[in-house]
């Protein structure tokens, strides 16, 4: 698979590069090893693009998890709240 475009929120992609290089490096490995023509599997039913073969996301993603974890990478999540309620900050903390 090739990066098309890239969106480092928050400077996210710039720090990798200057303080991680090596995690970097991995994860521009594992994404270009993917073949993507491999899992343009779904047909659209799309009236515009009937019939038409599509990249299938699900199993895109299933890809790229295989991929990471076979070199160590786990999912870690964590869930955060932004408000401009005064009122409602003031109760959570």
């Amino acid at each position: 698979m090739k990066i098309a475009q890239k969106y480092s929120h928050l400077n996210g992609e710039e720090y990798l590069i200057v303080h991680h290089k090596k995690l970097y490096n991995e994860i521009i490995d594992i994404i270009k090893s993917i073949k993507a023509n491999d899992f343009k599997t779904k047909i659209s039913n799309e009236k515009t693009k009937m019939g038409n073969s599509l990249y299938s996301p699900i199993e895109l993603n299933k890809a790229l998890d295989n991929k990471f974890s076979q070199k160590g990478w786990s999912e870690s999540r964590y869930s955060y709240y932004i408000t401009l309620s005064r009122e409602l900050m003031e109760k959570v903390c």
